[in-house]
């Protein structure tokens, strides 16, 4: 079974609690022997995040167990040549918008783990009206 998991990724030693349980989800996947590979995304805070790489970016972060770092539209080409059966996400995160879309056109089953109910969430911040827009936006395609 292919399983792909969709979230932040950090390989410090200090990581928030859904990070913790995404990576702990990931690894007893790939004890299990499941195909899985885990994806993050270029965020605009890293270093080397350009334009260009939040569209195109492809980048191994590590090889056993997989895990890549990929542009928006490298997502997904990847989504389009792997086929996988679940698409895991971990964290919420609004570059999942366009794999979410993508999902439910090739009929790719997706589970979603919840680490809090983001519209009370929301009324806790002060957005930008555009972010405000897309996390009710991702909100409801969830």
């Amino acid at each position: 079974m292919k399983v792909i998991l969709f979230g932040r990724y950090s390989s410090s030693d200090i990581i928030s609690g859904p990070e913790k349980v995404a990576l702990n989800i990931f690894i007893n996947l790939n004890k299990k022997q499941l195909e899985s590979t885990f994806i993050t995304y270029y965020f605009k805070e890293l270093i080397n995040s350009t334009i260009t790489n939040r569209l195109f970016g492809k980048q191994l972060l590590n090889e056993n167990p997989q895990i890549f770092r990929f542009g928006i539209l490298q997502i997904i080409i990847f989504l389009l040549f792997n086929r996988p059966q679940i698409i895991h996400i971990i964290t919420f995160e609004r570059f999942q918008i366009p794999i979410i879309i993508s999902a439910k056109i090739l009929r790719i089953k997706i589970i979603y783990t919840v680490h809090g109910i983001f519209r009370d969430e929301l009324k806790l911040r002060r957005l930008p009206r555009v972010k405000y827009l897309k996390d009710l936006i991702l909100e409801w395609l969830i």
